[in-house]
């Protein structure tokens, strides 16, 4: 497999809604969860935000480190 932009910005559209369904499925507090939702991926969220996101560097990275944050503070990661 050749890596080429549009596999990468495809990996990371898997990612993100890997990372919701952890934040959403995995996390019973609703301040983590709030959280989530203003700095990662938004409530009700489609193909086209995952697109716009998995396509900006600075926006996913941003993404990544909410996920972070969500989870140490969730103590999913230490």
């Amino acid at each position: 497999m050749t890596i080429t932009r549009e596999n990468i910005e495809r990996i990371r559209q898997i990612m993100l809604v890997n990372m919701d369904a952890i934040i959403r499925c995995d996390i019973d507090d609703e301040n983590i969860i709030e959280n989530w939702l203003m700095g990662g991926l938004p409530d009700g969220h489609d193909e086209t935000d995952l697109i716009e996101i998995a396509s900006d560097d600075e926006l996913f990275t941003d993404v990544v480190e909410c996920f972070t944050r969500c989870c140490k503070r969730a103590k999913i990661l230490i």
